[in-house]
């Protein structure tokens, strides 16, 4: 038997959240989406020197990446990727590791249908939620996936 009583979950498919724990669809009422800092493991953190740092460091790689000519050939181009803002969990309220942490949540129960464009919308307006969150977002809503994280 799954960490999960048989309350609250139900046969996962594509357009469900599925728990991380044990891979169930997660109903209404029964759990939730956790947007957590990949450092602290708590709420979500990115400041304006956290950008600053990216963008000075991805441009000093281009420079030093740039001939004698001043032109860069793209296919030897290597830049930083982003680093990770938040990461993604879904979990049962009975499955939760860590149910007391102090984190970004919202129900599965808001997370529905049309409902989904609104949070993909108000969570890219978040610092902490960048265009790699917002992909594996969508993705992880349209396939049901218990990928952890930010999409591969």
């Amino acid at each position: 038997m799954s960490a999960c009583s048989k309350a609250g979950t139900a046969p996962a498919h594509a357009w469900s959240w599925r728990c991380d724990v044990c891979g169930l669809a997660i109903l209404d009422g029964h759990g939730y989406l956790q947007f957590v800092d990949p450092t602290t493991g708590g709420y979500p953190q990115w400041s304006e020197l956290d950008e600053r740092a990216y963008h000075e460091r991805y441009w000093a790689d281009f420079d030093r990446q740039k001939s004698s000519d001043g032109w860069v050939r793209v296919s030897d181009l290597s830049l930083p990727k982003p680093p990770s803002r938040c990461r993604i969990q879904a979990y049962h309220r009975r499955c939760d590791p860590n149910p007391e942490r102090s984190v970004y949540w919202v129900d599965v129960a808001r997370l529905r249908g049309n409902e989904v464009l609104h949070w993909c919308e108000h969570l890219a307006e978040k610092k902490w939620f960048g265009r790699a969150e917002l992909v594996a977002f969508i993705r992880r809503y349209q396939t049901g996936s218990c990928a952890k994280g930010r999409a591969q």
